[in-house]
């Protein structure tokens, strides 16, 4: 099917039934060791017992149990390929992201306002302090630093780009209480910093709540539901369309471009291009509840995912090689 034989997946568990190995067209999780309250310590990945292996190590914090380190190392590599360090204050909010083998070093800090609400983000060239940093001190592989205030009602009222000399800065408009919808976002206007509009977005909503339009720099979209909720269909400003197809759960079975069908079947996605007429295909595996690997005609990807669950390092099974996603707060 698009390239992939059909492949039956075998589960193991430990003796306290929580999900141990994993197995496909080839191995994918060898082991996992647990906490005794359960928590996931140790990932051992490797396509068969005698191919080289990778290992995700897990650490917590007493107490709070809340992710404080993350390492990944392989048999192919000496040292460590990923080492990502978490630091939280005492609600719990994260404070600092330390990713300890890139060269410059990757650390985000994060400040709050009284309300728990993310106050400024930026990537440091030494230790994260509890005020808005100088641009001297703001660095590493991917440098940003974000600064956000809010209105009364919790909603953001702009958000700022601080290493570009004061801007670009976004300004967010809500329809006010006496407006249809109240609260809903209107408008965005970003401008530079001497002040000239660089671009502009609105928005409409119809009488569920769901977006209806986006006019993105004068581009329009318009969003059409169905009659449960579901995303059905998007017209681009040149008119072309994307549509979906869903399930009686809510789940997309099918989505239609101008280059070609996607279809969604459980684990695996097939694409179907128009222009060629070939199918390239993906599937997905999960393991612990969180996605593990994905595989594709040309080999099998393990995926690592941070404290907050998103797959940000990827891992070649055959070369064992690691990649990182490096995402900025926005």
């Amino acid at each position: 099917m698009g390239g992939l034989a059909a492949e039956t997946l075998s589960y193991g568990y430990t003796d306290q039934r929580l999900p141990n190995t994993l197995n496909g067209l080839t191995g994918i999780v060898r082991n996992t060791d647990y906490l005794p309250a359960g928590e996931q310590i140790r990932t051992t990945l490797g396509v068969s017992s005698s191919a080289k292996w990778t290992e995700v190590n897990n650490s917590y914090e007493d107490g709070t149990k809340c992710l404080v380190r993350q390492s990944v190392i392989s048999e192919s590599h000496t040292g460590t390929d990923s080492d990502a360090n978490y630091r939280y204050d005492q609600a719990g909010n994260p404070l600092e992201v330390d990713e300890r083998t890139t060269s410059p070093g990757d650390k985000q800090c994060f400040i709050y306002d009284g309300h728990r609400r993310l106050k400024s983000a930026w990537t440091a060239t030494g230790d994260c302090t509890t005020t808005e940093p100088t641009k001297d001190k703001v660095g590493g592989p991917a440098p940003y630093w974000q600064s956000f205030t809010y209105d009364s009602a919790s909603n953001r009222k702009t958000a700022t780009d601080q290493l570009a000399n004061g801007g670009p800065a976004t300004t967010y408009t809500y329809k006010t209480a006496d407006q249809p919808r109240p609260h809903v976002l209107s408008s965005t206007e970003t401008k530079n910093a001497s002040g000239s509009t660089v671009s502009n977005s609105s928005y409409t909503y119809d009488d569920a709540g769901n977006t209806q339009t986006r006019a993105l720099n004068k581009q329009t979209q318009n969003l059409d539901w169905g009659l449960e909720g579901d995303l059905s269909m998007v017209t681009a400003v040149d008119k072309s369309t994307t549509s979906f197809l869903s399930d009686a759960d809510g789940n997309r079975l099918i989505r239609r471009d101008a280059t070609g069908t996607t279809l969604y079947l459980g684990e695996t996605e097939l694409r179907l291009d128009k222009a060629s007429s070939t199918v390239a295909v993906t599937r997905y595996y999960v393991h612990a509840e969180k996605a593990i690997a994905v595989r594709t005609p040309t080999g099998l990807t393990w995926i690592v995912s941070d404290h907050n669950g998103t797959g940000s390092a990827q891992i070649d099974a055959t070369t064992q090689e690691l990649s990182v996603t490096l995402m900025p707060v926005s």
